[in-house]
């Protein structure tokens, strides 16, 4: 796996999002953490969400592409994926974190 650093302008992720190694659609995920590194928001948003409706999404699928939709201005639907996220794996420290970030409050507190 690699970690990619968002540009630091988002604070969605606090400063790392981790492509897990073994994690299925692994290209999908670099190649997503990239294209926002990158800038390149469209193909960003294309890779993450193709990776979101694939088989067996996980929950760090549904918080890079919430970083995502951050980043172009969709607030309420990067919410609905940190949802997802936390619906999907309530303890993901990602996903947590995030949510406190972005001034929500955590699953466990829910």
């Amino acid at each position: 796996g690699s970690i990619c650093a968002p540009a630091p302008d988002l604070p969605m992720l606090g400063g790392a999002y981790r492509s897990r190694p073994g994690a299925e659609g692994e290209a999908l995920d670099k190649a997503a953490s990239d294209a926002l590194v990158d800038g390149r928001l469209s193909d960003a948003f294309a890779l993450a969400d193709r990776r979101c409706r694939g088989p067996g999404p996980r929950a760090h699928h549904f918080v890079l592409r919430a970083a995502i939709l951050h980043k172009l201005g969709r607030l309420a639907d990067a919410a609905e994926d940190l949802d997802t996220a936390l619906a999907i794996d309530p303890a993901d420290v990602l996903a947590n974190r995030t949510v406190l970030r972005s001034g929500g409050t955590p699953a466990r507190a829910r």
